[in-house]
C-alpha cells in the first residue's frame, strides 16, 4: 500500500533552529536596497497575533523560499500575543484587517498570513485588492499535490474544529486523514 505522509502544521519558531536563523540588515537598510535594485514585487507576511520574534522567523522563512522577492513581515501589535483557538483569532481579526490597506499602500503585491489557523483569511481577502494567502491553506495544497491522504498536527485540541473546517472549506476533507493536537502550547 500506500505510505501515508503527515504534514505538521505547527509554531514556525519550533521549525527554525538558530543555526538556520539569518541574521539581516534593519529593516529599513533592505528596503532601501531593494529598492535600488529594482525589486518591484514585495509580499507582506503578516502575522496576526503581537509576537514579533514569530512574525521575523515566519519572515526569514518566507525569504528563503521566494528568494528574490522582498518579503517584508509586519506583526499586528494589537493581536493577542498567541493564536490559540476561536477566542484567540477573533480578536486578531480586527488589528490585522487595519493592516491590510497599510501593506498595499506600501507597495505589496501579495499578502501571506502567517498562522496556521487562517486566521482571518476570507476577511482579509474581502479588504485587500491583491492575492492573499494563508500559510495554512497553502499547506494543505502543497500536501494534496503530494497525491497521499496526509493529517494536520496541531498544538491544542481547541485549535482543532477550526483547522478541521479550513481542511473542509478548502476541499481536502477527502484527502486529510486526521487533524489532532498535540497538547504542546505556544
Amino acid at each position: 500500500g500506500h505510505a501515508h505522509h503527515v504534514v505538521f502544521l505547527y509554531h514556525y519558531r519550533c521549525v527554525l533552529p538558530d543555526r538556520l536563523v539569518r541574521h539581516t540588515q534593519p529593516e529599513e537598510t533592505r528596503v532601501r536596497r531593494w529598492q535600488r535594485d529594482g525589486v518591484t514585487s514585495m509580499i507582506v507576511l503578516i502575522n496576526p497575533n503581537s509576537t514579533a520574534a514569530m512574525t521575523e522567523a515566519a519572515a526569514e522563512t518566507a525569504r528563503t523560499v521566494v528568494p528574490g522577492r522582498l518579503v517584508e513581515g509586519w506583526t499586528s501589535t494589537e493581536g493577542p500575543a498567541a493564536i490559540q483557538g476561536e477566542e484567540d483569532g477573533a480578536a486578531a481579526v480586527p488589528p490585522m484587517l487595519r493592516l491590510i490597506p497599510q501593506a498595499e499602500a506600501a507597495g505589496a503585491k501579495a499578502i501571506l498570513i502567517a498562522c496556521a489557523d487562517d486566521t482571518g483569511l476570507p476577511e482579509s481577502r474581502a479588504v485587500a485588492q491583491g492575492p492573499v494567502l494563508g500559510i495554512g491553506q497553502a499547506a494543505y495544497a502543497s500536501a494534496h499535490l503530494l497525491g497521499h491522504p496526509w493529517a494536520v498536527v496541531t498544538t491544542l485540541a481547541v485549535s482543532v474544529p477550526i483547522l478541521e473546517a479550513n481542511v473542509q472549506a478548502g476541499g481536502y476533507g477527502a484527502h486529510c486523514l486526521r487533524v489532532a493536537a498535540s497538547g504542546i502550547a505556544v
